[in-house]
C-alpha cells in the first residue's frame, strides 16, 4: 500500500486509526492526516491515494459527499467510512455512494485490522493485474510501430481494464537519440530503434520536464497531442519528421549559404578516392558540402540518407580489412540519427575516416620505405666490391641519413657496417672455396683494399684465419659460419 488519508475531525480518533494500523505492520508508505473533507478531496485530486478513511460528520464536507465526489473523479481509492450510525438504510446510502467498508464507533481493533489486510491484498492483485495490462498494452503499441498498424478492438479492451489508473489516454510522442534501460517507467513508454530512432510515448504533461531533464543536449522531436491509441503510428511518423527536421537545422531561405552545385551524388566516388591520400581535407570538405545542401533543402532528407550509406557501404568495401583491424564500428554510423545532430554526426564520420587514413598513410609508408630498402640492397649487392659507405647508399636512395639508418636496421636486422660486411665474408668464402685466387686478391675483390685489415675482419668473424678456412674447406672439415 502507498498511500492512506485519514479525515476526521478529531485528533485522538486520528491517532486511533494510527495506532491500530502500525501496530498490525500494515505496509504503508505515507500516511497522511486531514480535519476536514474538503483537503482530504483535494488531496485525493493531486495525488494517487489507496484508501481514505473517513468520519461521516466532519465540517465543509461530511464523509458521504466526500465519498461521492471521489466517485465522480472514478479514482480507484478504496473508502472506509466509520460513524456512530448503526443504521441499515443509512449504510446501504454509503455503499451507493462508493463506500467499499463502513465501521461503527468506537472502532474494534480487530474489524479494523482484518478490513485494512483485505483491502491490501486486493490493492496488491490489482496492482498484478495491472502490470500485466501495461505490458500488454506496451507490446501492442509496440507492434503498432513495427508494423503500421493497431488492433483497435484489442487495445480498447486493455484500456478499459486500465481505466482506474489511467484518468486520461492523452500522450505525445518523443523522437529522440536519447536511450534508457527501462521500457516501461511511470508514465511513459520506451521503445528502441522504430525506424532508426528511440521513441518514448508519453502523458503531454511530463513533456516539459522531460525536456529540461533527461532529454537536454539530445536531439527531440515532439508530435502533437494524440488522444486515440489507434494513430500511434501516425504520431511518431510526425515526431520523427519533425526530429530529423531538427537534426538537419533545415534553413529554408534564400539567404542559406550555397557551395559548388557540382558537388552532389557524384562526389561519392571523389570522397572515397581521397581517403588514404594527402588531401583528406579535401573530401571531408566535399562532405560538409553536401551537409550544407541538405541543410538548404538543395537535396531531401532520403537522398541524404542514401548518399550516407552509400558512402558507408564504399569504405567498408574498400577498408573492411582495416575497419575489422582497428575494431570499428560502422554499423553505428549506418543510423545517423544515434547522433544528436547532422554536426555531431559529421564529426564522428570524420573520426572514422582519420583513422582508416591515418591507417592506409602508414601502410603506404611502410611500402615506401620497402621499395627504398630494396633498392638500397640491390644497390650494395652491385658495389660492395668497391668502397662504399652508408652515406653514399644513403643518398643513392634519397634519405637522411639517420633515417636511412634506423629504417635499414629494422628492415634488415642489422646495421649497415654489419649488414656491408656479412655480404663481403660470404662473398669472400665462396672465392677462397671455389677458386685459387690469393688471398690479397681475395681481399681486394670484396672491397678489402687493406689486406691487413681483411684478414683480421674475416678472422674476428669465423675464429680462424683465410688461409686456415681454405685449407679446412679442402680437407673436407666442418666450417661453422655465422
Amino acid at each position: 500500500m502507498n498511500k492512506l488519508v485519514i479525515a476526521d475531525d478529531e485528533k485522538k480518533v486520528r491517532n486511533r486509526v494510527i495506532s491500530i494500523i502500525e501496530s498490525a505492520h500494515i505496509p504503508i508508505s505515507e500516511i497522511i492526516e486531514c480535519d476536514n473533507g474538503e483537503k482530504a478531496l483535494d488531496i485525493i485530486k493531486n495525488e494517487e491515494i489507496d484508501v481514505l478513511i473517513t468520519d461521516v460528520n466532519m465540517p465543509q464536507l461530511d464523509g458521504i459527499m466526500l465519498a461521492r465526489e471521489i466517485k465522480k473523479l472514478g479514482c480507484n481509492t478504496k473508502i472506509i467510512v466509520i460513524s456512530w450510525y448503526n443504521d441499515f438504510d443509512y449504510a446501504v446510502n454509503l455503499l451507493r455512494s462508493g463506500v467499499r467498508e463502513y465501521l461503527l464507533k468506537p472502532i474494534n481493533k480487530d474489524d479494523m485490522i482484518n478490513i485494512m489486510r483485505l483491502l491490501q491484498n486486493e490493492l496488491n492483485d490489482e496492482k498484478k493485474e495491472y502490470k500485466d495490462n501495461v505490458n500488454l498494452l506496451y507490446d501492442q503499441i509496440k507492434h503498432a510501430f513495427y508494423h503500421r498498424d493497431f488492433y483497435g478492438d484489442s487495445i480498447n479492451k486493455t484500456i478499459i481494464k486500465l481505466k482506474h489508473k489511467v484518468k486520461e489516454t492523452n500522450y505525445v510522442i518523443i523522437c529522440t537519440n536519447y536511450k534508457q534501460e527501462k521500457n516501461i517507467s511511470d508514465n511513459e513508454f520506451f521503445f528502441d530503434s522504430i525506424s532508426g530512432h528511440n521513441i518514448i510515448m508519453t502523458n503531454p504533461k511530463n513533456v516539459n520536464e522531460l525536456l529540461e531533464g533527461k532529454l537536454k543536449g539530445y536531439g527531440v522531436g515532439v508530435s502533437k497531442v494524440y488522444n486515440d491509441l489507434n494513430l500511434v503510428y501516425l504520431a511518431s511518423k510526425e515526431a520523427i519528421g519533425k526530429r530529423k527536421d531538427n537534426y538537419f537545422i533545415r534553413l529554408n531561405n534564400p539567404n542559406c549559404i550555397r557551395e559548388e552545385k557540382a558537388t552532389k551524388v557524384c562526389e561519392i566516388d571523389n570522397i572515397i578516392q581521397l581517403i588514404g591520400t594527402a588531401r583528406l581535407e579535401t573530401a571531408c570538405k566535399y562532405f560538409a558540402i553536401l551537409v550544407n545542401m541538405v541543410k538548404c533543402c538543395e537535396i531531401e532528407i532520403p537522398q541524404f540518407e542514401g548518399i550516407v550509406t552509400e558512402i558507408l557501404n564504399k569504405i567498408q568495401s574498400n577498408y573492411g580489412g582495416i575497419i575489422e583491424e582497428k575494431n570499428l564500428n560502422i554499423k553505428e554510423l549506418l543510423n545517423i540519427y544515434k547522433c544528436t545532430n547532422i554536426d555531431t554526426y559529421s564529426n564522428e564520420l570524420f573520426k572514422l575516416v582519420k583513422i582508416i587514413n591515418i591507417k592506409i598513410t602508414n601502410e603506404c609508408e611502410k611500402y615506401k620505405i620497402k621499395i627504398k630498402m630494396e633498392e638500397a640492397i640491390k644497390y650494395i649487392d652491385e658495389n660492395y666490391k668497391n668502397e662504399i659507405n652508408m652515406t653514399m647508399v644513403s643518398n643513392y636512395v634519397s634519405m637522411n641519413y639517420s633515417v636511412f639508418s634506423l629504417d635499414f636496421k629494422e628492415y634488415t636486422g642489422k646495421n649497415f657496417v654489419n649488414y656491408l660486411k656479412d655480404i663481403r665474408l660470404q662473398e669472400a668464402k665462396r672465392l677462397l672455396d671455389e677458386t685459387d685466387m690469393k688471398i690479397i686478391e681475395i681481399g681486394e675483390a670484396v672491397g678489402y683494399e687493406n689486406d691487413k685489415h681483411f684478414l683480421k675482419v674475416f678472422k674476428g668473424a669465423y675464429s680462424v684465419t683465410s688461409s686456415e678456412y681454405r685449407k679446412n674447406i679442402k680437407n673436407g672439415r666442418m666450417i661453422v659460419t655465422l
